[in-house]
């Protein structure tokens, strides 16, 4: 998933630099902001652990 994000994100880069229209230059800006922020929350659950917790029922007789 990252690969694909960085991919899409150097293709949107080319697209924010080459010489266009202003509609299209707005629109990369746009794409670019949405892309770098899912490749943030990407970054942060790669860094989180996931633990596993297994909880067991004990009866109590009272």
């Amino acid at each position: 998933m990252k690969r694909d994000l960085e991919q899409r994100l150097k293709r949107i880069e080319a697209l924010y630099e080459r010489p266009g229209s202003e509609g299209e230059r707005q629109a990369a800006a746009r794409a670019l902001s949405k892309l770098r922020k899912k490749m943030q929350v990407v970054r942060v659950y790669q860094k989180v652990t996931i633990r596993e917790y297994q909880f067991e029922q004990f009866d109590r007789k009272v």
